[in-house]
């Protein structure tokens, strides 16, 4: 549950971590890269993302709103820190999330059923790995253009301790901005 509290506290800063099922390896284009194993006996429990509203110039020109309109997500605590806390979690579940302009009311629906692992470092940094399709959003601080992205495929995005920036380190698929479906 501390990765998607941390996480949807900064989603509306520009985080969407929103994941479902699919398979767990993936092709980079450097060579095989393995997304990390999940154990059979992995403790899951239920998980609901939560909608989210930004101001304009965070992630799109204008003001959106995030609200899951279909979400039987799940989470997985993979490892943990000595004291407990998730060192490394999983997510996957169905997942359907309406997007809104928020200056003209136009909506786009996206499925984001992918998965997405999330590794924290002890220095407060994290990256996700993600098979898509999964949302991620990029604020104008990050080496990414801003924006709200599908991302489809396999992805590794590093987030810098306090997060400064963002930054997408293995790009296996497609990016698509849904900033563009509501402009």
């Amino acid at each position: 549950m501390r990765a998607r509290q941390l996480l949807a506290g900064t989603f509306a800063a520009g985080l969407t971590l929103l994941a479902a099922a699919a398979p767990a390896t993936a092709e980079t284009e450097a060579g095989s890269s393995t997304a990390p194993a999940i154990p059979a006996d992995a403790k899951w429990k239920p998980y609901r993302s939560a909608p989210f509203t930004t101001t304009a110039g965070q992630l799109c020109a204008f003001p959106i709103s995030s609200e899951p309109v279909r979400d039987e997500e799940r989470v997985a605590v993979l490892h943990t820190f000595p004291d407990g806390s998730p060192r490394e979690e999983v997510y996957m579940g169905d997942l359907m999330v309406r997007f809104t302009n928020l200056d003209t009311g136009k909506s786009v629906e996206q499925d984001l059923s992918g998965m997405m692992f999330v590794e924290y470092g002890a220095d407060g940094s994290y990256t996700l790995t993600t098979i898509g399709p999964v949302g991620v959003g990029f604020q104008p601080k990050d080496n990414y253009p801003t924006g709200m992205y599908t991302l489809d495929g396999y992805h590794v995005v590093f987030t810098a301790p306090g997060r400064t920036y963002r930054e997408i380190q293995v790009d296996h698929g497609t990016e698509h901005n849904i900033c563009t479906d509501l402009d």
